[in-house]
């Protein structure tokens, strides 16, 4: 069904034409068509016809996705929460993917803080059973990404 824009050969018989680079089967008369761009000629065979819009419309939307894709890899949070995972320990980065927050041991207070996604008011402390204790609101100065805050309180716990 498809071709190169210069061969122009007959396929099953049947003489094509060449449209910006895809052919169309042109139909023999006394073919039934419907109103959805499929024919189907006396013995039932569908053919589904190509239109040069449908082909610019899909490349639009190949397009439209890989820069989309690109944008949410390449952003600032995106670079934040990727040096955030790379400093997490395997059991601290599964605790993140599955539940939001990952826990951190104090080295000097062997206190155990449980940091939450964001940059305000994320980091509890967490006694024994599991529960929270208190809330911590500590951040570096300026603004910074989500992942870049939590990292630095991380550094700060630990």
């Amino acid at each position: 069904m498809f071709g190169s824009p210069t061969s122009a050969q007959p396929l099953n018989g049947l003489p094509q034409v060449n449209r910006g680079g895809f052919f169309r089967l042109i139909p023999p008369q006394g073919k039934r068509r419907s109103s959805s761009g499929l024919s189907a000629d006396r013995r039932g065979v569908a053919v589904f016809l190509f239109s040069r819009r449908a082909a610019q419309g899909s490349r639009l939307r190949a397009l439209r996705e890989l820069y989309h894709s690109f944008i949410s890899e390449n952003s600032p949070e995106a670079k934040g929460r990727a040096l955030l995972r790379q400093w997490l320990t395997p059991a601290q980065r599964r605790q993140f993917e599955e539940q939001g927050y990952f826990d951190v041991v104090g080295c000097a207070t062997w206190r155990r803080y449980r940091v939450q996604y964001g940059s305000v008011a994320n980091v509890q402390e967490i006694d024994v059973e599991g529960q929270s204790r208190g809330v911590l609101c500590f951040a570096p100065e300026g603004y910074l990404v989500p992942g870049d805050v939590m990292l630095a309180q991380k550094i700060a716990l630990a």
